[in-house]
Parts: structure tokens; C-alpha cells; sequence
């Protein structure tokens, strides 16, 4: 990370967000499905799969409108591309864990043109994210899987901060 965005985060919360983007991806290295084949625990893998298919492509959705959203902001914005890099490199990481493709082509998205707008946009809809993953974390159906959706919303509730400060404190 660049000087610009260390000043805005706590070494503790710089920390925070690094240590849970490395145990996500180590949690995710092989994707969700490796997960929800673990004959661990129960219920059985193919109960886990066909209860948590549905929560792996709606957190799959969102984590692909949020990268979508990251950077077309950046790209719109480019005295922001330093604040949010850390932001969309999580989102591809969670990308990759829930099994999309975090390269592929995304359609065009409409930004805000004032600076404060758009990261007050990408700030709801990461909020918005945070809150059904925690929810989905607790109705997973595989234990793996609900500390993946967990983490998941923990780096969302960082990022929620980090844009805080970012709109409040100015880019």
C-alpha cells in the first residue's frame, strides 16, 4: 500500500484487512466447491452443496458488481485508484474463492462525477454486501463455507470504513 492510503488506516486496521484477505484466500485456494466437499461434519457434502449453491451465487453476484463498481470508479476517478486498489484486489481475490472469473469482461457502470457521490455509492452497495454475507455466514450449511461468507463480510465491513474515511476526510 502507498503512503496515501496508510495514513488513513491504523496500522491495526492496514493489518486487519491484510490478514483477512490472506485467510480468505488460504481459506479459498481451492474454491468454494473444495470446501463443501470436506465429509467432516454434517450434513453430508451433497446437503451442503445444494443448501449453499444458492448463497455461493449470490455472494458470487455481489462480489462481481462490487469489483464492477470498484473499478469504474477508479477509472472515472483516477485520483482514487490509489484509495480503492486495496478494495478491488479483495474483491477479485473473493471472486476467484466463490469460483467466477475475476478477468472477465464486465458491462460499463455510470458513475457519480463528483468524487464524494461515487465513493458514497460503492460504500452502500459494500455495505449492503456485508450485511446479506453475514447473514448467509449464518444460514451456510457448511461450517468451511460459513467462515469463508465471514470473512468475506469482514473485509466488506473494512472496506465500508475505508471509504468512510475516504469521504469524509476527502481523496
Amino acid at each position: 500500500m502507498t503512503a496515501r492510503v496508510s495514513r488513513r488506516l491504523s496500522r491495526r486496521a492496514f493489518l486487519t484487512v491484510g490478514g483477512l484477505a490472506a485467510a480468505t484466500l488460504a481459506a479459498g485456494c481451492g474454491a468454494v466447491d473444495d470446501l463443501l466437499d470436506d465429509d467432516s461434519g454434517s450434513p453430508s457434502p451433497e446437503q451442503s452443496k445444494s443448501a449453499d449453491d444458492r448463497l455461493i451465487a449470490s455472494a458470487l453476484a455481489d462480489q462481481e458488481r462490487l469489483l464492477a463498481r470498484c473499478l469504474a470508479v477508479r477509472a472515472a476517478h483516477h485520483s482514487l485508484r490509489t484509495t480503492l486498489a486495496p478494495i478491488a484486489d479483495h474483491h477479485r481475490v473473493h471472486v476467484e474463492i466463490l469460483g467466477g472469473d475475476p478477468t472477465k469482461r464486465r458491462a460499463r457502470i455510470k458513475v457519480p462525477s463528483s468524487e464524494p457521490k461515487a465513493l458514497a455509492a460503492l460504500r452502500d452497495l459494500e455495505d449492503a454486501a456485508r450485511t446479506r454475507r453475514t447473514s448467509d455466514a449464518n444460514r451456510a450449511a457448511s461450517g468451511e463455507f460459513a467462515r469463508v461468507l465471514a470473512a468475506i463480510a469482514a473485509s466488506e465491513a473494512q472496506h465500508v470504513q475505508v471509504l468512510d474515511q475516504a469521504i469524509g476526510g476527502g481523496s
